[in-house]
């Protein structure tokens, strides 16, 4: 039974990744909802999808899975992307003028959940901002600022304002490499103190992650797995890291939980991977 309300909101894009074989949907937001889901987090998704057969296909999806739907629907249509892998990694051609770039807070939204979770991506239109300061201003505890960079996307401002926004800071290490030069700080140490973090987490793909807080460092090995299908990893290991902390688990098992459950999920093709009991139960 889905409780009466979430207790994290993931704000952003919903779009359908398409492949040269087939399509599924994603979109970080919606990825970082359909895994918290399963870790027993109450979650809504805040985005906006068209009126359309894909976006009617997002909202029967939601309401199968238990996840809270504040998504509008607009004329514009439901948003999509073309996604090739180069050297492993996944690159991404973005659509614009779609649904998700117009996404307005319902009146009903009065309370601030304890956790809202926000990217770049959908921070490229001025309504979506003007609509995500209006949900921050709520008051959540936690904002877990999900840097996902994408070509063709401005980023230097959005980067600065969530670095400023946030209590939670995730990267890759590409993503690292970009942040430490724009703001001008050599390590993880300083962009704690510089931006009055809480932690920092930076996933390291095959070689595991880090969680950084106020005066130490967490680390957890990878799994040596066959990668299968990156996409959605980094949102997978978010959800877990975001699950730990709402329950109050350690953070060094909470880092190694997320890695694994991240491990996972690049041995699935999709991004709405099923998750075993097994990993499930990691946060409880």
């Amino acid at each position: 039974m889905q409780e009466s309300k979430p207790r994290a909101v993931a704000f952003g894009e919903v779009l359908f990744d398409c492949f040269a074989d087939n399509v599924c949907l994603g979109g970080a937001p919606l990825n970082f909802a359909w895994h918290l889901n399963q870790l027993g987090i109450p979650v809504a998704v805040l985005s906006a999808v068209g009126r359309d057969e894909l976006g009617a296909s997002v909202q029967s999806l939601l309401a199968r899975a238990g996840i809270f739907s504040w998504i509008g629907e607009r004329s514009e249509p439901t948003g999509t992307v073309d996604v090739r892998v180069v050297d492993g990694e996944p690159a991404f051609d973005i659509h614009k003028n779609v649904a998700w770039e117009y996404i307005e807070l319902p009146e009903k939204v009065r309370v601030a959940p304890e956790l809202v979770y926000l990217g770049t991506v959908a921070q490229g239109s001025q309504l979506n901002r003007a609509s995500l300061r209006k949900l921050l201003a709520l008051g959540p505890r936690h904002i877990l600022f999900d840097v996902n960079l994408r070509p063709g996307f401005a980023f230097r401002e959005i980067v600065l304002d969530g670095l400023k926004q946030a209590s939670i800071l995730k990267v890759s290490a590409a993503e690292w490499s970009a942040i430490r030069k724009l703001v001008r700080l050599e390590t993880p140490a300083q962009v704690l103190a510089c931006f009055d973090l809480e932690m920092m987490a930076i996933t390291l793909g095959a070689e595991g992650a880090e969680l950084h807080v106020p005066g130490g460092v967490f680390r957890s090995a990878a799994p040596r797995v066959e990668v299968l299908d990156s996409v959605g990893a980094g949102d997978a290991f978010c959800a877990a890291l975001v699950a730990g902390l709402l329950r109050g688990v350690s953070l060094q098992r909470t880092l190694q939980a997320a890695t694994e459950i991240a491990a996972f999920t690049v041995q699935r093709r999709g991004a709405q991977v099923e998750l075993p009991a097994t990993l499930c139960r990691l946060f409880k």
